[in-house]
């Protein structure tokens, strides 16, 4: 049981092309036992010399068809791969492949005659409809074993990519909770209001108003994965209103959306934990104003949704790895692992320091987000 499950593994592991050509392999091979398996059910028990002669010939010739039809099988195979990852397949795409296995079979035909006779003179090839229908069976079955292990294998990585995302969701949520109920933000945000409310009650008030409204927003998508942008821009807007009146003059935010962008799906608390960290070590590394942009806009072929902050990138190595930990270390790398799984790896995440700035880029391709839905 042991080495079954091992071997399982293993195989799971290999690259696709391998597992292809142990498909095909296996396959064509079935194939041609069975026609000897019949040749020997067709031969009485005490058969000629004649007999036994026809069927080493037959078994040569079968190998060589094995061989060429391998040959050719793994030659159309290298060329739908070329073009399937370009290209979205579709269903007309299943007739194209019956029309082309039939010149195929033919091309077939000949590389068993050059692995059999070499083009020798004195003997007559046939190249007619009928010699290519005859191996066509063989051929497309090779090819229905290439499309079955292809299906299997994206099937297989699908399943465990929507696993691997919901571990990261469900981590996701719970460092969200973790900052939510976090004390300190809390105490902060209360401090703030108390320090208000003899000052100015309106702006009190206002602080009130702010953080119910975070929190209405962010406690209501326990059950969702993705989220538009311009929904989870309306919970970082109250986020952002807080800090401001914590930090009074010491901080300045702008937001500039277009609409176009404003329907992006993107994985849920990502913009947050871009914008969390520019406040958090923009202040940290930052002895002014610290000026935070959030941008989101269409370019060509992408989506671009930018955080900008001033101040310097934040050494992961320093000495306040207590409150590193939730900050650049687990937050943006769980956000760039989400990136992967949610976008097939054609999302960019760019962090960089310019300009004592630093900028936050996520690059997301057009259409990309289209098979994205909120999980209700």
């Amino acid at each position: 049981m042991f080495y079954q499950r091992k071997l399982r593994i293993g195989y799971h592991n290999l690259p696709l092309i391998v597992k292809v050509v142990i498909s095909v392999f296996i396959v064509l091979l079935l194939t041609y036992s069975i026609e000897i398996i019949i040749f020997l059910m067709m031969t009485p028990e005490n058969g000629s010399q004649d007999m036994t002669f026809s069927f080493e010939t037959l078994g040569k010739g079968l190998a060589y068809f094995l061989i060429a039809n391998l040959i050719v099988s793994m030659i159309l195979i290298s060329l739908f791969e070329l073009s399937r990852k370009h290209v979205t397949i579709r269903w007309w795409h299943i007739l194209l492949l019956l029309v082309i296995c039939f010149p195929a079979s033919i091309a077939s035909k000949i590389v068993y005659t050059i692995l059999r006779t070499g083009f020798r003179g004195g003997e007559f090839v046939d190249f007619s409809f009928f010699s290519g229908l005859a191996n066509y069976p063989s051929l497309l079955s090779a090819m229905l074993a290439y499309g079955i292990t292809v299906y299997w294998n994206v099937a297989r990585i699908e399943h465990e990519n929507a696993v691997r995302a919901e571990a990261l969701l469900k981590d996701a949520r719970w460092q969200m909770l973790r900052y939510q109920v976090n004390p300190h933000f809390l105490f902060n945000s209360l401090n703030s209001i108390m320090a208000l409310i003899n000052r100015d009650k309106d702006l009190a008030r206002s602080v009130v108003n702010e953080l119910a409204g975070y929190f209405r927003y962010t406690l209501s998508w326990n059950d969702v994965s993705v989220i538009s942008l311009q929904e989870e821009i309306n919970a970082v807007s109250h986020f952002l209103e807080i800090q401001k009146i914590r930090f009074e003059d010491r901080l300045v935010y702008s937001i500039d959306m277009e609409e176009a962008a404003s329907g992006i799906l993107i994985p849920i608390f990502g913009l947050q934990t871009l914008v969390e960290n520019a406040v958090k070590y923009g202040l940290k590394t930052h002895s002014g104003v610290v000026y935070i942009r959030i941008a989101a806009w269409k370019e060509k072929d992408f989506y671009i949704i930018s955080v900008t902050n001033s101040g310097k990138l934040w050494d992961v190595n320093g000495k306040d790895m207590e409150e590193n930990s939730f900050g650049t270390g687990t937050g943006l790398s769980n956000l760039k692992a989400r990136l992967e799984i949610m976008y097939s790896g054609r999302a960019i995440f760019i962090l960089k320091e310019e300009d004592n700035s630093v900028d936050a880029t996520i690059r997301i391709p057009v259409g990309s987000f289209s098979s994205l839905s909120k999980v209700n």
